[in-house]
């Protein structure tokens, strides 16, 4: 029986920021939806303690979102500064991203399971990217301006728009949902990684699977 070759493409503290993300954007939906969804949701709450502590147990949440996101961006930017300058302008959308998504859905509609050439990413892994980006942003910045609505009032917004922003970080919740959809059926759905991609649980990915990528 032969050892699968494998190399290490995960450090131990890129394994344990993404499950810091994933773990405080699912606390996040649990205890925020509710807050949105009053009436419909409120079992939920009633479940973990009251609304007090579903609140703390949200913006500890928010914490360990902004934590993440912070990592990632000052380890992405550090990394670009000292290794690779390409970091940011290999996720820039290209013609070439363009084109092969067109390509992609004309293989569907004719029945065909074609693989497109790619650059470094496909243009899948950079919507992907994107996405997560600008949920990631949008949330932080209007959570921010929910959790301190006083230090905004007056400097930023008038206090009719507060609400205007709580209506935006819950239906962008809802959104973003799809979002959360895409990134699962892009990363473990595929095909030759169906039912789980263990890469980043594990920080090692075959040889096998780089080179038909």
């Amino acid at each position: 029986m032969s050892i699968e070759e494998t190399i290490k493409r995960f450090s131990p503290q890129q394994i344990s920021v993404h499950f810091l993300y994933g773990t405080s954007v699912l606390i996040l939906y649990i205890t925020g939806l509710p807050i949105f969804f009053s009436e419909e949701l409120s079992w939920i709450p009633t479940l973990l303690g009251g609304y007090e502590v579903t609140m703390i147990l949200h913006r500890l949440a928010a914490i360990g979102m902004i934590t993440s996101v912070s990592y990632y961006f000052v380890f992405s930017l550090v990394y670009a500064i000292s290794i690779d300058s390409k970091v940011f302008t290999n996720i820039l959308i290209t013609k070439k991203d363009i084109k092969n998504s067109i390509e992609d859905i004309k293989n569907i509609f004719k029945g065909k399971s074609e693989e497109v050439s790619e650059e470094k990413y496909s243009y899948r892994q950079k919507l992907d990217v994107w996405i997560i980006a600008a949920e990631a942003v949008i949330f932080i910045l209007t959570g921010l301006m929910l959790w301190k609505p006083t230090f905004f009032i007056g400097t930023f917004f008038k206090k009719e728009a507060m609400l205007s922003i709580r209506y935006i970080h819950g239906a962008f919740a809802i959104l973003s949902l799809a979002g959360l959809l895409f990134h699962y059926m892009e990363t473990h759905l595929s095909p030759s990684e169906y039912p789980l991609d263990k890469t980043i649980f594990t920080g090692k990915e075959s040889t096998k699977e780089l080179e038909e990528t």
